[in-house]
């Protein structure tokens, strides 16, 4: 009877060992970037999947020959057109932005499943507005740990990720994207490769200025903006300050964007958060321990 007991806890015990298999060898996720939340009231359709690569993930694609970011951005369009979310003339588009990826190879995904770690794609999705500002942003991740004959082989796990990943963006779309009032129509993937995203910023020419770097009070901005340009003046190396008309200022430093998908300059990324933003006249005040600022000649005068 022992013998017995201890069999059938044995036989229970593979059974759950089993289904958290089940469960955790093909699942997906979703992160809510709640920083991001843009106006949307007026959001009907959108007329473009684009699919980009980060710099990370760019390096990873040699080693991950199967994965295919366009089929990824495919997939996501073909469910928005389902939905009647998609028209040509809408004005907004969706971005996916792909920073992690690892695909196994055939052999050991089918000798090996569950033991050699798991298929995965990450990437952030992103709504945008006709300007380029993300107007709500999230984290898909889509994984498949099966192998054997069935479930290792490229195909098989391909189409699952793939699919998965745009089931999950497509059901967050859709709660902030409005069928169009003019109806769905078809839309064209877009498949760019590593990280800027149109439209980009502006060439940035720098010329040294004699005004000395820690003359706060010659920055032409607020209170507020000298208040921040001290802060600024505080951080490391490489660091940017951008002025712009009306007191507008955008202070940044380092290489490392929280935004896979802005600039790692922080020069090039202080000058595109503020023409993102559509402020008049965004000029480079300061970089690192130099002042680089002419104040703009005004349109009369020239």
């Amino acid at each position: 009877m022992r013998s017995l007991n201890q069999g059938i806890k044995r036989a229970a015990g593979g059974v759950v060992a089993a289904l958290l298999v089940l469960l955790t060898g093909c699942a997906g996720t979703i992160k809510q970037d709640l920083r991001v939340q843009g106006d949307v009231s007026r959001l009907e359709g959108v007329t473009q999947v684009a699919a980009l690569m980060s710099p990370d993930a760019a390096k990873l694609q040699a080693d991950n020959p199967q994965f295919n970011r366009e089929e990824l951005s495919a997939r996501l369009r073909y469910r928005l057109e389902a939905k009647g979310l998609t028209a040509p003339t809408a004005t907004h588009r969706v971005e996916i932005v792909v920073t992690d990826v690892r695909v196994r190879g055939a052999f050991t995904a089918i000798m090996f499943g569950v033991m050699a770690g798991s298929d995965h794609i990450t990437g952030t999705v992103r709504v945008l507005d006709p300007a380029g500002r993300a107007l709500r942003s999230f984290e898909v991740n889509a994984n498949y740990a099966f192998g054997g004959l069935a479930g290792g082989q490229d195909s098989v796990r391909m189409s699952w990720m793939y699919d998965k990943f745009a089931d999950l963006a497509a059901a967050e779309l859709e709660k902030v994207i409005a069928p169009p009032r003019a109806g769905a129509g078809p839309i064209q993937p877009v498949a760019t490769g590593l990280s800027q995203p149109v439209p980009t910023a502006t060439p940035v020419v720098l010329v040294t200025s004699t005004t000395a770097i820690d003359n706060v009070e010659a920055v032409p901005v607020s209170e507020r903006g000298r208040a921040a340009y001290r802060e600024w003046l505080t951080r490391k190396k490489p660091r940017a300050f951008i002025v712009s008309d009306n007191g507008w200022f955008y202070s940044v430093w380092g290489t490392k964007p929280p935004d896979p998908m802005e600039p790692t300059d922080p020069t090039e990324r202080a000058m595109k958060r503020c023409q993102d933003a559509a402020r008049p006249n965004c000029t480079v005040y300061a970089v690192d321990d130099r002042v680089v600022y002419t104040r703009p000649v005004p349109t009369a005068a020239r």
